[in-house]
């Protein structure tokens, strides 16, 4: 009987992590948004990094970076390090690969991505930057929010060569989460009491 047991549950720990890997490898809408987001962020930043834009002084080991340096340096200066290394690929390799299993959503899709790419642009958050009676102050709040964290960490990486400032990505993530609490605030309807 404690075998049967012991079977029965090793099963349904098989199941959930099957379920568990479905649902990463074929995601829904939210965590394909993420993916899409990170992996473009990743491929973007690792451009910089290969045609040495991303720091003004520095260049980032990925593997270093990602590993909190247990596997090197995670900063290298860029007259002594290479244009590309492995750790780039690699990097490059992981990121392509979230774009990729976040388009298998948008693919899905009615319109696939060239549907997804303009409701990016044409879509009601950024219609209730003007004009809040679209989604009240909140959803207005939220859009500029979106808005300021985007253009600030696009400004503060064209204007001083930043990519990875720390500093930098605290600010743009306040702003990122502030507008994300804000559109779902928006979207939430009170209670009839």
């Amino acid at each position: 009987m404690p075998e049967e047991k012991d079977k029965q549950s090793s099963s349904d720990d098989g199941e959930k992590d099957d379920s568990l890997l479905s649902a990463l490898l074929y995601p829904g809408e939210a965590l394909a948004k993420w993916y899409l987001s990170i992996g473009s962020l990743g491929l973007f930043l690792s451009i910089l990094n290969v045609i040495g834009m991303i720091d003004d002084v520095y260049r980032v080991s990925w593997s270093g970076l990602l590993t909190m340096e247990a596997l090197g340096d995670a900063l290298l200066m860029k007259d002594s390090s290479p244009n590309f290394a492995i750790s780039d690929a690699v990097f490059m390799i992981l990121c392509g690969g979230l774009v990729f299993l976040g388009f298998r959503w948008v693919n899905s899709k009615e319109g696939g991505a060239s549907s997804f790419l303009r409701g990016l642009f044409i879509n009601d958050t950024w219609s209730s930057l003007t004009n809040p009676v679209l989604g009240g102050w909140s959803k207005t709040g939220g859009a500029w929010c979106l808005l300021l964290g985007v253009l600030f960490y696009l400004y503060w990486g064209v204007r001083y060569t930043r990519w990875i400032d720390p500093g930098v990505y605290v600010v743009t993530i306040a702003l990122l989460a502030s507008g994300i609490a804000l559109k779902g605030v928006s979207q939430v309807t009170p209670q009839e009491s």
